[in-house]
């Protein structure tokens, strides 16, 4: 994965980022070290869809409608005070049968 990140970004200088910042990305194994590697500043964070998708994964299915609901109220907020005022609803919500989601 690494050998093809950099092939590319070695190759054409004109169109590629000089920075990224953050970069969404699933679970393959490799990708984020590898853009790490390119762009050294570079922060890898797991997709919100694939943050929600684990989280349910705890879930039982007769919940699953409410905390994605809730969840999506986290990452959906405006402001960081939003989300974080957001999580502490849903920590009051979930973490009696969900203790793991609210800490991840």
């Amino acid at each position: 994965m690494f050998e093809i990140l950099a092939f590319s970004a070695n190759r054409t200088p004109n169109p590629r980022p000089k920075d990224i910042f953050i970069a969404c990305v699933d679970r393959l194994t490799g990708f984020p070290e590898a853009i790490e590697t390119v762009f050294s500043q570079t922060r890898a964070q797991l997709c919100l869809v694939h943050l929600v998708h684990n989280a349910l994964s705890y879930v039982s299915y007769k919940d699953r409608r409410a905390v994605a609901a809730d969840l999506k109220a986290i990452y959906r907020a405006a402001t960081a005070t939003d989300a974080e005022a957001a999580l502490m609803n849903f920590a009051a919500q979930w973490d009696a049968r969900y203790p793991t989601i609210s800490k991840s």
